[in-house]
């Protein structure tokens, strides 16, 4: 039997932690691993520089929690790049409490959500999206044609982003 779901949510593994996982991450577990949760466990841009590349070798993963971490713009860069990875299978999408008032990371995060054409739910609270960050998810939610869930929940987003925001949604099926 092979590990289907990786649970560490809030248990502060922090930057060591993170560093051990990575290199500890065997390629098997990448081809099994549906559910990886690694909400507020307190990592840095530095450690997910390094967990990146293998979570994007998670090719089955469905959901992917980072939330409740210190992305900022380096972490947020690696992620997106990620992203490409586990694009064909993942449905739910954590990345909500990780602030970060860098435009790029919001433009290159939404440019790699447009691979995510299966993906139901995608939770970016708290992340200082603001109204750069909206106008850029509006392609990506225009190439999700099965999303449930969309939580921009206090990001700064004002009238025209929403607009826009709005009118991508309007052209769901599942809306």
């Amino acid at each position: 039997t092979a590990l289907e779901e990786l649970d560490l949510d809030s248990n502060r593994i922090g930057e060591a932690g993170t560093r051990a996982l990575a290199e500890a991450f065997p390629q098997r577990m990448a081809s099994t691993l549906r559910v990886i949760k690694l909400s507020n466990v307190n990592i840095g841009a530095a450690a997910f520089r390094l967990l990146a590349p293998k979570l994007s070798q998670c090719s089955v993963v469905e959901e992917l929690d980072l939330s409740g971490n210190k992305m900022q713009k380096a972490g947020m860069l690696a992620v997106a790049e990620s992203l490409a990875g586990v694009a064909g299978s993942l449905r739910v999408l954590k990345l909500g409490s990780n602030p970060t008032t860098s435009s790029e990371a919001h433009e290159t995060i939404a440019t790699a959500l447009c691979q995510c054409t299966a993906l139901q739910e995608l939770h970016l609270p708290s992340n200082r999206v603001g109204e750069a960050g909206a106008f850029a998810l509006v392609e990506a939610i225009r190439r999700m044609p099965n999303l449930r869930v969309l939580d921009l929940d206090k990001n700064g987003i004002g009238d025209k982003a929403a607009e826009g925001v709005v009118e991508a949604l309007a052209k769901h099926r599942t809306v």
